[in-house]
């Protein structure tokens, strides 16, 4: 048998080294290089980027008791400042960025996380918006609950807030 390969069945065919399809046997480019685009790969992790086709290592996982399912009634706190202190006699501690956690719940349902970003670090609250997915999540008018997470000690303790003003509906 004899077969015959024209141009129309050829496989696209990249020589730019720098990309991901990237063919070092090919001896004539066809245009079909796709770039590298790094990022977080893990669709689980909260910095998971969709564009990314290289994971970069550079995911970010929410502590266990910091699981929830995302609203479409939501709010933001936005958090100023935020330290440790086990007790009245220790030293403060500021929370480690990208590394500490805040976590706002009602009751003992987590509705909102984020890692400590610094200066104005903004904490999603996911409210009951009807579906199962949200039972027991936040309404107008309640006032939730915030604990940290400190990565260092591996362990979650309450935490006292102060809100100085509240703008929005």
């Amino acid at each position: 048998e004899i077969y015959t390969l024209s141009l129309n069945d050829a496989l696209p065919i990249c020589m730019d080294p720098t990309a991901c399809n990237y063919d070092s046997t090919a001896t004539c480019d066809d245009g079909s290089c796709i770039p590298i685009i790094y990022g977080c790969t893990d669709s689980t992790a909260i910095n998971f980027y969709s564009a990314a086709n290289v994971d970069d290592g550079s995911c970010i996982y929410a502590p266990e008791k910091f699981a929830y399912n995302q609203s479409q009634q939501q709010a933001f706190y936005i958090i100023q400042n935020a330290t440790i202190q086990y007790d009245e006699n220790d030293e403060i501690e500021e929370l480690e960025i990208l590394t500490d956690w805040i976590g706002v719940f009602k009751d003992s349902v987590c509705v909102g996380t984020y890692p400590w970003t610094g200066y104005e670090t903004t904490l999603p609250t996911m409210g009951y918006d009807g579906s199962a997915l949200t039972e027991n999540y936040l309404l107008s008018g309640d006032y939730p609950t915030f604990y940290i997470f400190d990565s260092s000690e591996d362990e979650y303790m309450s935490a006292e807030v102060t809100i100085s003003d509240i703008y929005g509906n």
